[in-house]
């Protein structure tokens, strides 16, 4: 192998002939000469420990970001080979290409919006609705029920995720309290959009149900009342913004007086959880609720394991001696091993009291329910009751939307507190270490392919024993998930993990 002194001679020389003969402008000249250091360093494999490392740093770095190979004729791959610029600096240059401007889109020149950039929100788009539990809203639906994708779009969830790590200067906290929607900014939208029923494509026509007539011959007619409806954006994806669409339902079925006047793309504060597709993909039970029998406990399960990591059962069985009562005509009340879970789960539910679906219908030729929810988080109308010393309660969606986050925390702590709202709930949760905790654990296992166990390893009974290697990733993440909550950036977070030796070398002491 050639000495790295030698080739940076040899290189200068190439560089300086090809200066003097080709008389190359300053822009052109440049590009020449990262070709020709490229070309050097490539057939005769100048490379350090060092440098090996960092190449190896950028190559799956960009891998993640972009989804494709870095070639070796790449600035940034020969600059790093060269040792002028480091692996993990090469790789958050790549990442900054999604940064979102003022107007929410990725940069462009001349008109063109950046390449990289447009991949590299795909890539982190694809990751963020790979970490909920529910990744799309349509199995809560019928299949000729799909038109909801047209207005409501099942990728807001993680939108938010986006907007807090590409918006400049936008603390990670706001994705849990943000009391706005978020859309995608498409740079080609389709006015006409189509949808599948049943494997046949028909254009879109959402009308609402009106009146019925009944001619001399019997034959019952019912009213079509065109909706004029703003779809989701689609086309290529380069950023995000706040959602200002407003689909009103103007002329809903008589039956349906509670969706007259709502805005089917509403949003209800606190970021990813007040979203209509977080709310459609995580509930099966639209309609007021009795907090016994029936509650929204699918949302708060989800909810748990999308945000806080933590899983069932996720409190002590001493956590809820209290809460048992041997009396209950509610079989699960009973038990403590099913109180370990339901203590969880009927509390927290209590902040959404009162999750109802607004009427549609497609055309006459095609008159299913298409459903979109709206949400009264406990009209407040009747007086606050202890939850839940009701057994069963017919008036507990119109009492105030009183719960509780109540769980133990990974490293023991038992977290139990009063929430007031959905929006309520959000900022409880900014407040714990386990969101950040649980965010960390997302992005190391997407950068390393390491997944930290967050279990609340001093419980007497469901503990696991981790291995010295597990132990070591889970308080790697426990550290970065403090280094979030204290510096509210992604982008350190991420930059953090690319910079470990765990990047490069993830099987190291697993």
């Amino acid at each position: 192998m050639i000495g790295k002194k030698i080739v940076k001679i040899l290189v200068k020389k190439i560089i300086q002939t090809t200066e003097k003969k080709l008389m190359m402008s300053s822009g052109a000249f440049k590009i020449m000469k990262f070709f020709c250091v490229g070309l050097v360093l490539s057939l005769f494999g100048v490379t350090t420990n060092s440098s090996a490392n960092e190449i190896k740093r950028l190559e799956k770095c960009y891998a993640l970001f972009v989804k494709e190979r870095i070639l070796k004729t790449n600035p940034l791959w020969i600059q790093v080979a060269a040792g002028t610029l480091t692996g993990t600096d090469a790789c958050m240059r790549i990442f900054d290409k999604g940064t979102l401007d003022s107007t929410g889109k990725i940069s462009q020149s001349a008109g063109v919006y950046d390449p990289i950039g447009t991949k590299v929100l795909s890539s982190f788009l694809e990751f963020h609705r790979s970490q909920f539990e529910v990744k799309e809203y349509f199995s809560k639906f019928p299949s000729n029920d799909l038109a909801v994708a047209d207005v409501i779009d099942a990728n807001e969830p993680a939108y938010h995720f986006l907007y807090s790590l590409f918006k400049p200067n936008e603390p990670f906290s706001n994705t849990l309290t943000r009391s706005f929607g978020l859309k995608s900014v498409r740079f080609s939208s389709f006015a006409n959009r189509t949808f599948s029923v049943t494997g046949i494509n028909k254009t879109l026509n959402v009308v609402f149900q009106g009146n019925q007539t009944t001619d001399d011959s019997g034959a019952v007619t019912v009213a079509a009342l065109p909706w004029s409806i703003t779809y989701v954006p689609t086309g290529n994806f380069i950023g995000i913004a706040p959602e200002s669409r407003l689909n009103i339902v103007t002329h809903p079925p008589t039956q349906d007086s509670f969706s007259l006047n709502r805005n089917v793309n509403e949003h209800f504060g606190s970021g990813v959880i007040g979203t209509q597709a977080y709310l459609i993909g995580n509930n099966n039970k639209p309609g007021p609720v009795t907090g016994g029998v029936t509650s929204y406990r699918a949302w708060s399960k989800n909810l748990m394991s999308d945000l806080l990591c933590r899983s069932l059962p996720s409190l002590r069985s001493s956590d809820v001696l209290t809460y048992v009562k041997i009396d209950s005509t509610l079989s699960y009340r009973k038990g403590i091993s099913c109180m370990q879970c339901h203590a969880s789960l009927d509390y927290m539910a209590g902040t959404i009291r009162d999750v109802r679906n607004a009427s549609v219908f497609r055309n006459n030729n095609d008159p299913a329910d298409v459903q979109f929810y709206t949400k009264v988080a406990g009209s407040g109308t009747f007086p606050s009751t202890p939850y839940p010393e009701m057994e069963e309660d017919a008036d507990f969606s119109k009492r105030p939307a009183e719960g509780s986050l109540h769980y133990r925390s990974y490293d023991g702590t038992l977290v139990n507190e009063s929430v007031s709202s959905l929006a309520d709930l959000g900022q409880k949760i900014i407040l714990s270490n386990d969101f950040y905790a649980c965010t960390a654990k997302r992005y190391y296992r997407f950068l390393t392919g390491i997944d930290a166990d967050l279990s609340d390893l001093e419980d007497p009974f469901n503990a696991p024993v981790l291995s010295i290697g597990k132990m070591n990733a889970r308080n790697q993440v426990i550290n970065l998930g403090q280094q979030l909550k204290q510096q509210q950036s992604l982008r350190l977070l991420i930059k953090s993990i690319i910079s470990s030796e765990t990047f490069i070398h993830p099987d190291a002491g697993i």
